[in-house]
C-alpha cells in the first residue's frame, strides 16, 4: 500500500520523487545557516588574522546571509532539478515555455545571489583593511581602500548584469557591446557628469589636495572630509550635518584644506583718538611689538605692528601675530586672550584714548 502510494504520479513525477526533493529543500533552509556560518568562519580564518566577532554585524550582514541564502537557493534549484517539469504547468509565454522561463529566472537568481556574496566579500574585507589603516593612521591608504572597493562593487555589479544576459537569456555579450556601441553617444551625454565625477575621484586619489579626516573648506561650505567616493565627497559640517558635494565641484571649486595649514594667524586693528600724538603712536608701537617679542618662540611667531594709515575719524595701528600648530586652538585662543588684556593695560598706562578695536 505504501509503495503504492509513493510510486504513484503526480505531477508528472512519483510521489517519493517529491518527498525527496521537499526533505531535501528543508534541509537546505535549515542548516544553511549553519553550514554557511561554519564556512565563513573558517574564509576569515584563512585569510586574515581577525576574529570576526569583533565584527559581528557586518560579518553577518556580509557574509553569512550572502553564503546562506546562495547555499539553500543552489540547493533548492539542483532538488528541484532532479524533477520532471510537470506537463500541467507547462504554458507559453511569448512564444516562449514556461519551463525556459523557469529554468531563466533561476540561473538569473543564483547569478545575483553569487555575485552579491562576492560583493559582500569586497565589503568585509574592505572594512578590515580600513580599520587596520586608521588604527594606523593612514590616511591616504584608508583613501585609497575606500576608492578602490567602490570601485570594484561598481564593476561587480556590471559583471552580475552581463552574468544574467548570458545565463539567463543566452543573449551573446558581443552583440550586447555592439548595442552598447550604438548607443555610446547617447549614453557619453547622459552619463557625462557621472564620468566626470569617477574621473575626479581619481584626481582627488592621485593628487591628494586633501585626505579623509582634513577639515576643509570648499564652496563656502566648511567641515570634516568623512568619505572620498566614485561620485561624491561626504563633509561633516560644524553643525553635525553632512554635506555631499561632487566631485566635479569640489575639484573646480575654491578649496582650502585648513588641516595643513602651518600657522594660526591672528590679527587687529587698534583705531586710535586724532588727538594723539605721533611721538605717543610710536611709543605704543614699539611697546606692543615687545610685548609680542617677548612671547616664547614656541607659542607665536613673527608678530608685526605698524602705523596703517591716519584717516580721518582715527589713527590706524595694525597688529598680527602667527600661533605655531603645537598648540591647540584653545590655548591660541587663551594666549590671544592674554595679550589683549596686556595691550589694554599698554594704551590705558600710557593715556591714549581707544575709538575701536577691529579683530579679524
Amino acid at each position: 500500500m505504501t509503495q503504492e502510494f509513493l510510486h504513484r504520479i503526480f505531477l508528472s513525477n512519483s510521489i517519493q520523487k517529491w518527498f525527496i526533493a521537499i526533505a531535501v529543500i528543508l534541509a537546505a533552509l535549515f542548516f544553511s545557516k549553519v553550514i554557511s556560518r561554519i564556512f565563513a568562519r573558517l574564509f576569515v580564518k584563512f585569510f586574515t588574522k581577525v576574529n570576526h566577532q569583533q565584527y559581528a554585524d557586518i560579518f553577518q550582514r556580509n557574509i553569512v546571509n550572502p553564503l546562506s541564502r546562495y547555499l539553500f537557493w543552489t540547493i533548492t534549484v539542483y532538488a528541484l532539478d532532479t524533477l520532471a517539469y510537470p506537463q500541467e504547468l507547462t504554458f507559453n509565454i511569448f512564444k516562449t515555455n514556461s519551463h525556459a522561463v523557469i529554468d531563466a529566472l533561476s540561473a538569473g537568481w543564483l547569478t545575483v545571489c553569487f555575485f552579491r556574496l562576492v560583493i559582500g566579500i569586497v565589503v568585509f574585507t574592505s572594512t578590515l583593511l580600513k580599520n587596520k589603516a586608521a588604527t594606523k593612521n593612514e590616511r591616504s591608504m584608508l583613501q585609497m581602500i575606500s576608492l578602490l572597493s567602490d570601485l570594484a562593487r561598481a564593476v561587480l555589479v556590471v559583471f552580475c548584469v552581463l552574468c544574467v544576459l548570458k545565463f539567463s537569456f543566452n543573449y551573446s555579450l558581443a552583440s550586447f557591446i555592439t548595442s552598447l556601441g550604438l548607443v555610446s553617444a547617447a549614453l557619453a551625454l547622459a552619463a557625462k557628469e557621472s564620468c566626470e565625477n569617477i574621473i575626479c575621484s581619481f584626481v582627488i586619489f592621485l593628487d591628494k589636495p586633501f585626505l579623509v579626516g582634513d577639515y576643509v573648506t570648499v564652496n563656502n561650505v566648511s567641515g570634516t572630509v568623512e568619505k572620498i567616493g566614485l561620485r561624491s565627497t561626504l563633509v561633516r559640517t560644524d553643525a553635525k550635518t553632512i554635506v555631499s558635494m561632487s566631485n566635479r565641484t569640489v575639484i573646480g571649486g575654491t578649496l582650502e584644506n585648513v588641516s595643513n595649514q602651518t600657522y594660526r594667524k591672528f590679527s587687529q586693528t587698534l583705531e586710535l583718538d586724532l588727538d594723539t600724538k605721533p611721538q605717543a603712536i610710536e611709543q605704543l608701537c614699539a611697546a606692543i611689538l615687545e610685548l609680542l617679542k617677548s612671547q616664547a618662540s614656541d607659542s607665536i611667531v613673527m608678530p608685526t605692528v605698524y602705523c596703517k594709515s591716519t584717516g580721518v575719524n582715527s589713527h590706524k595701528i595694525y597688529m598680527e601675530y602667527f600661533g605655531q600648530m603645537n598648540m591647540t586652538y584653545a590655548q591660541f585662543i587663551a594666549l590671544v586672550q592674554k595679550n589683549n588684556l596686556r595691550i589694554t593695560g599698554l594704551i590705558q598706562n600710557s593715556g591714549i584714548r581707544l575709538i575701536q578695536m577691529n579683530y579679524r
